[in-house]
């Protein structure tokens, strides 16, 4: 039973994804032309990492079948989403000055 439920799990997500990764095919060709990655407002974000991070998350992208640029964007919405959570839990402008308080 295992085997059937991973594969009706599988098809219902590749069906529910296949509109957003088909837009994502799309997106990849246009940012290969520069005239339109301008005009969709693109930026490039760059860091540098170690090698064994670098071909880890080459592997996962060609294990999921994924474009590097798709999952780097979703883990730093992921990443930000956290960082917006524990910035709230812990108040960090608690300590500061309302805005206008110091004009």
């Amino acid at each position: 039973m295992k085997h059937l439920t991973e594969l009706l799990t599988y098809r219902a997500l590749h069906f529910k994804l296949s509109s957003v990764t088909g837009g994502d095919l799309l997106l990849e060709r246009a940012i290969e032309d520069e005239v339109t990655a301008n005009d969709l407002r693109l930026k490039n974000v760059c860091a540098k990492l170690s090698v064994q991070l670098s071909d880890r998350i080459d592997n996962t992208v060609n294990i999921l079948d994924i474009s590097k640029r798709r999952f780097i964007e979703a883990a730093i919405i992921a990443a930000l989403e956290e960082a917006d959570r524990v910035m709230e839990e812990v108040n960090i402008f608690e300590n500061l000055p309302p805005a206008g308080e110091n004009e």
